[in-house]
């Protein structure tokens, strides 16, 4: 009598790279894990992945996009075969708040002393923004909004042409530009009239 007993190979599975680290608010390319041994039955991922992404317990891939800022942490996936086979692997995954960047226009800005200015405002702008910052500290009689980064107002002082360097804040750092503003008043003119004059002795 021949006896045989067939097992069923283990799963065995892995992920490259197994440290992943995401954009905040973009799309992630799909993760695939590498599965080289026996059949998978199921997969499970713990602890829960960060807000936004997706685990399927089908394929194990991973895909989403992330709506979080999440610290790198430590995944386990376990693949299930037959006979309560299963393979762990490991997997290191965060995410990342890109830091933001703003532009303005290249051109200085002279702006004429009393007269109300239009809206000096940002012709670029990429990442999330908290707040805006400018230094130094812009002439008399011009404001800077620190929600949206405009500036506004009416100069009531003539100063030279200065650099500002306008700053955005958000949760995944810094980005800066720097503007020129210079305000100025125009050079008084004079003029008479081209017509010939004469005058008479005596006479006012």
């Amino acid at each position: 009598v021949l006896n045989m007993t067939i097992n069923e190979a283990h799963p065995a599975i892995s992920y490259s790279p197994d440290t992943l680290v995401f954009s905040l608010n973009n799309a992630i390319s799909t993760v695939i894990p590498a599965s080289t041994g026996g059949v998978v039955l199921g997969w499970s991922i713990a602890p829960a992945l960060p807000s936004g992404l997706v685990f399927n317990p089908t394929t194990g891939r991973i895909f989403g996009t992330p709506t979080a800022v999440s610290a790198p942490t430590q995944y386990t996936v376990v693949a299930t075969g037959h006979a309560a086979t299963a393979d762990t692997a490991f997997l290191v995954l965060s995410v990342a708040a890109v830091a933001p960047s703003v532009s303005y226009a290249d051109e200085p800005y002279n702006l004429p002393l009393g007269t109300p200015i239009a809206n000096i405002s940002r012709t670029g702008l990429t990442g999330i923004v908290t707040h805006y910052s400018i230094a130094p500290a812009l002439p008399a009689g011009l404001r800077f909004n620190t929600l949206s980064g405009r500036i506004d107002g009416t100069p009531v002082t003539v100063t030279p042409p200065t650099p500002y360097v306008i700053t955005v804040h958000g949760p995944g750092g810094t980005g800066s530009d720097t503007i020129t503003i210079a305000t100025t008043t125009d050079a008084p003119t004079v003029s008479y009239t081209d017509a010939p004059q004469a005058w008479e002795v005596g006479i006012a």
